[in-house]
């Protein structure tokens, strides 16, 4: 694509992103390419936005009893009785991995549990002969890449005969379904930046950059700020970025201390310690015993 068309594509992201913003969608992004500093600047500017508005302003309300919270929508699907997918937004197939062919005239019990999926139809099944009540369900997405479970409240329209399913992005340990009809009962509140705070845990694992991977590089690539970051990794890994880092860094040193011949100060910089005696500390305080100490101890097996 030639830079002509690029600027072209952007502006019109940029504008469609707009219009969104202005009709109170705030949950898509537009994405920031390094080609063109100008209007990815714009791009980063409108993505911060949203993101501090769909958290400052926009709540949807699921439920209306009093006692009860309002939630934030992050997308939602529409299938008919038997679950077959009839509608699922641009953002919504970004957020599932999935393409519009891909999903055309699957259910969405492709993407689940299978017993999952028969444990939902059963429940749907209980909702249709009493839609006034709250369902609540939990659902895992197993085909991701990162398999994902997701909180949603189930609305049904008996005139058109279509469920719809508006989902919140959150992690728990393991999958359930519920059936709530509990008026103080809640729903538990997340945000977009869950998901970005995932995929900066993918990239420290798979990265061959550890060095590269500052806060301040990781808050810029994936619009997320610092705060956030460092306050919802905790939450969701049970660790801080930093200590993630030491994990994945001692991990490939040993490797290499173990497979290679390569010096241990080269190894340090290799895995992203900028000082070798920091590398060295912590390599002893993880394994109990120096760098040479281990190659020797591997080697000679």
């Amino acid at each position: 694509m030639n830079d002509a068309s690029h600027n072209e594509l952007m502006v019109t992201n940029i504008c469609r992103k707009m219009m969104q913003m202005a009709n109170g969608e705030l949950n898509s992004f537009v994405e920031i390419s390094p080609q063109n500093t100008y209007f990815s600047a714009i791009a980063k500017v409108l993505n911060m936005l949203s993101e501090n508005w769909q958290q400052r302003v926009l709540h949807i309300p699921f439920v209306k009893d009093e006692g009860s919270s309002d939630y934030l929508q992050i997308f939602s699907i529409v299938t008919d009785k038997n679950l077959h997918i009839t509608a699922l937004s641009d953002f919504g197939l970004s957020i599932l991995q999935l393409d519009e062919q891909s999903v055309h005239g699957k259910s969405l019990g492709d993407y689940i549990d299978p017993k999952q999926h028969q444990e939902l139809l059963k429940m749907l099944h209980k909702f249709q002969e009493n839609t006034k009540e709250n369902l609540k369900l939990q659902l895992q997405f197993t085909h991701l890449s990162l398999p994902r479970l997701y909180e949603a409240q189930v609305q049904f329209s008996t005139l058109e005969q279509l469920y719809t399913f508006h989902f919140i992005g959150i992690l728990y340990r393991g999958p359930k379904i519920t059936y709530d009809d509990s008026k103080k009962s809640r729903m538990i509140q997340r945000s977009l930046v869950d998901i970005e705070v995932q995929k900066i845990y993918d990239y420290i694992t798979s990265t061959k950059k550890l060095n590269e991977a500052t806060y301040d590089f990781l808050c810029e690539k994936y619009t997320i700020n610092e705060q956030q970051l460092k306050t919802r990794f905790k939450a969701l890994y049970n660790k801080t970025v930093y200590q993630d880092q030491l994990e994945v860094r001692l991990l490939r040193a040993e490797e290499l201390v173990k497979n290679t011949s390569i010096s241990f100060k080269a190894i340090a910089f290799e895995v992203g310690f900028q000082d070798y005696s920091n590398f060295y500390r912590n390599f002893v305080k993880t394994y109990g015993i120096s760098p040479q100490e281990f190659r020797e101890k591997y080697q000679l097996k």
